[in-house]
């Protein structure tokens, strides 16, 4: 029976030996932690940063889109008021271009009329003056008075 007794005390002589040795490799193993919780903190924080970094850069890209969309739109609403003022314009080209052409043709109607008016003035004169003088007496001189008027 002495044996497993020794056997015993010296598992117990070995097993509390390595756990006073032990006391060394756990203050390396929580030196360890330790190191790797501040290099798991220095990575998150350079993580948040690029993350930060990253969200700035978008936001400038995105801004700058929204600058060149409304610039675009901008382009366009200019280029369609353009081209409906250069619509409009024409458009009052054309109008003036018919006024134009109307107050023409008037004018020449008037013209035709005054023409024809003058004709027909001058026609009713020669009648009248033919008149006088082919009907009229040797001894009427004048000849603004019909013979027949003052017999």
């Amino acid at each position: 029976m002495r044996a497993p007794v020794a056997c015993a005390a010296l598992a117990l002589c070995a097993t509390s030996a390595l756990g006073c040795g032990s006391s060394t490799p756990t203050r390396g193993a929580a030196a360890a932690a330790s190191e790797e919780a501040a290099e798991e903190t220095a990575q998150k924080k350079e993580e948040a940063a690029e993350l930060a970094k990253n969200q700035e850069t978008l936001a400038k890209i995105e801004a700058k889109q929204k600058e060149e969309e409304t610039e675009a739109k901008a382009k366009k609403s200019e280029a369609t008021a353009l081209a409906k003022l250069r619509k409009r314009e024409a458009e009052v080209k054309k109008r003036e271009a018919e006024a134009k052409k109307r107050e023409q043709t008037a004018l020449a109607n008037v013209r035709k009329q005054e023409e024809a008016v003058a004709a027909a003035k001058k026609r009713s004169e020669e009648s009248r003056s033919a008149t006088s003088h082919g009907n009229g007496s040797p001894g009427s001189s004048n000849g603004s008075i019909p013979q027949h008027v003052t017999e």
